[in-house]
């Protein structure tokens, strides 16, 4: 998946000098790995610091919903929201110690040497001697999310074909309930 991969510099290069890159630089990217954006020779990054389940949230959600009265739509979208700040601020801080703990355990001199600034410095890549210090996030899960959020909205919402608690149930039992497999069509053929 992801291939060909397609990077607009109109994009990218505004987001780089946004976070304080200078023109040049941010002209000079590179991908790294996958889809992740690098300066070469002059930044520090964890890519892939984190992986974040945007579904799980989702999910998260509906079972703290369960046997609710009332659940409502704009209801389920604000706490999905204010549950998706929450974890970005865990994960953040999750992130800045695994960022201290590369520097105070797993220095890589080596590595620094070959970082523009480092050396100047007198800093090692981890302790914050390269220009640049971007970790990276994946957010995963937002197709599922988006497809998951309008199969919610039309079979419970919309067209009321089932009650939350009722799609609740039939999740639970992963569709292994009498009316489960034909809930799981409509689903998948988005209920038409």
């Amino acid at each position: 998946t992801g291939i060909p991969q397609i990077f607009n510099d109109e994009v990218v290069v505004p987001a780089f000098l946004n976070r304080g890159v200078s023109l040049e630089d941010a002209r000079d990217y590179a991908v790294v790995g996958c889809v992740e954006l690098s300066i070469p020779g002059r930044t520090y990054g964890l890519h892939d610091i984190a992986m974040f389940n945007l579904l799980k949230v989702m999910e998260i959600v509906l079972q703290e919903n369960e046997h609710q009265p009332d659940v409502s739509w704009d209801g389920l979208i604000c706490q999905i929201r204010d549950k998706i700040r929450h974890y970005i601020k865990l994960m953040v801080e999750g992130s800045n110690i695994c960022d201290i703990g590369h520097r105070d355990w797993a220095p890589v001199p080596l590595l620094s040497s070959f970082i523009e600034d480092c050396v100047q410095h007198g800093k090692d890549i981890t302790a914050g001697g390269a220009r640049y210090n971007f970790s990276g996030v994946q957010g995963i899960g937002i197709a599922n999310l988006s497809d998951s959020l309008y199969a919610l909205k039309g079979m419970v919402f919309d067209q009321q074909r089932l009650s939350f608690d009722q799609l609740m149930a039939v999740l639970k039992a992963n569709f292994q309930t009498p009316e489960g497999e034909k809930i799981r069509a409509r689903l998948i053929n988005r209920f038409d």
